[in-house]
């Protein structure tokens, strides 16, 4: 469930990523069709990078990896298993609180953008239908009785000539400019804007590669009339007149919006600094390091995909177990709680395998009939879309308690402790037992709650296990 929110998150980097590069080599060269289409390309890319899986061959592992679950018992030294399956519980329990939450705002968000989208093309259907249309040969003029002065829509150009008094050149000229948007299909750009931030709609860098396009939108059509020969000091004082007049929809082009001193700056450019289009190959390192970082994917000799991009969507084809005496595959497979044809949930199988905090588990379900010594060696075979998992146990032996050791109390007795403790000396060995005492310990308000640790010492008979409580009283 969380690879939605992985996946956006790297679309969102690499949006942020490839503005910061346009902005900073890029935005203030002359060269309008790269810039329109690397904007547009950074825009697509951007959904694609997570998406690709590009192989990186290693030697072959488990995928899942070896699971001495809850006890790794080591050498002369224990462990403090019960600090880590708490902070495993936290961490689940916060993931499955938020996940919901956040799903809804960004569906809602998805609704209200799009919402905002369809309202802004009925009002662009709606003036079209409501006002006088002249069809052109290649455009229509829509005459408005009031709105925005002037801006164009796919073959439309809007005009509003109760808002400004222009003598036939003007007109001519803004006539000009928003036939190069139509010429050039401009309005597809931004649809497909659009529709990238109904999806990202929470990434204000998405919006600023929007409005880049945009910009250089103007610097196209403002070239295609310079191109007629036009006086670029009248054209100038004709954008600052009309700057007074946008009111238009969202995803239009009005004849004067975009910052116009860059604007009037591009119209003097004269000549384009061919030195300075060593920039591009900027684009490739980026574009290289932005695949290692999200569409690098690790793989064994066998060819299976180990980690490093959105989990695809994989059907368990079967599982084996070998090695089970005390419990049947079936039983096994309905703790496991997936079943062959069930889409393959690889971290909801690792917390039904070791610590489920709210349900059982397959490591809870041995180790409370004293199989501390328990192991399992999952493997996971993957073949196209399908996997196969493989699972190897040592069941080990039952082990009972040897000995109970607390240290650390001094003004608490041991035997007002060991009430707290709910097994004793000879008892089969139980997980459950074992963290609830410790949770006993730390709800008790007599012990600092960080500092009541649990070390499970193996003794040379395996059949022997001792519990030490170590201390610390508030």
């Amino acid at each position: 469930m969380n690879s939605l929110i992985l996946y956006l998150s790297q679309v969102t980097i690499c949006h942020t990523v490839f503005y910061l590069l346009y902005r900073t080599l890029y935005s203030n060269l002359p060269y309008f069709n790269f810039s329109r289409i690397y904007l547009l390309s950074a825009t697509v890319i951007s959904f694609i990078i997570p998406f690709l899986s590009i192989g990186v061959w290693q030697p072959s592992n488990d995928a899942l990896g070896p699971k001495p679950f809850f006890l790794s018992l080591i050498g002369q030294g224990g462990v403090t298993p019960a600090r880590s399956e708490t902070t495993d519980l936290a961490r689940y329990d916060l993931v499955d609180l938020l996940f919901p939450a956040l799903l809804t705002i960004y569906l809602i968000g998805c609704l209200f953008v799009s919402y905002k989208l369809l309202r802004s093309l009925w009002k662009i259907h709606m003036l079209i239908k409501n006002n006088e249309v002249v069809r052109e040969m290649d455009y229509r003029i829509v005459r408005l009785k009031n709105g925005p002065a002037f801006f164009s829509f796919m073959t439309c150009i809007f005009i509003n000539e109760n808002k400004n008094s222009l003598n036939q050149d003007e007109y001519n000229t803004v006539l000009l400019h928003e036939q190069a948007h139509i010429r050039q299909k401009h309005s597809y750009d931004l649809l497909l804007m659009e529709i990238a931030g109904v999806v990202c709609w929470f990434n204000p860098f998405l919006k600023k590669l929007k409005t880049s396009l945009c910009q250089v939108h103007e610097y196209l059509a403002d070239k295609a009339v310079m191109n007629t020969k036009q006086d670029p000091d009248a054209y100038s004082k004709l954008i600052i007149r009309l700057s007074h007049h946008y009111e238009a929809e969202r995803f239009v082009h009005p004849f004067s919006v975009a910052d116009l001193k860059s604007r009037i700056n591009m119209l003097y450019i004269q000549k384009q600094n061919k030195m300075k289009a060593v920039r591009f190959v900027a684009i490739i390192p980026l574009l290289a390091l932005l695949m290692m970082a999200f569409s690098f994917t690790e793989r064994s000799e066998q060819g299976q995909q180990l980690a490093n991009v959105p989990e695809q969507k994989l059907i368990l084809a079967a599982i084996n177990w070998e090695g089970n005496r005390v419990f049947t595959d079936e039983y096994l497979t309905g703790i496991l709680a997936i079943k062959p044809g069930d889409i393959y949930d690889k971290k909801q199988v690792e917390k039904n395998l070791s610590f489920n905090p709210k349900r059982q588990d397959i490591s809870g379900l041995y180790m409370d009939l004293g199989y501390v010594y328990f192991t399992i060696e999952p493997e996971e075979v993957i073949a196209e879309n399908k996997v196969v998992l493989n699972m190897k146990i040592h069941e080990g032996n039952v082990a009972y308690i040897n000995d109970i050791t607390i240290t650390g109390n001094s003004s608490i007795t041991t035997a007002e402790i060991m009430k707290m403790i709910q097994f004793e000396k000879g008892d089969q060995f139980s997980r459950s037992k074992v963290i609830q005492s410790q949770e006993n310990l730390k709800k008790s308000k007599l012990f600092k709650a960080d500092k009541v640790d649990l070390n499970i010492q193996p003794l040379e008979d395996l059949s022997k296990i001792n519990i030490e409580f170590t201390l610390e009283e508030k």
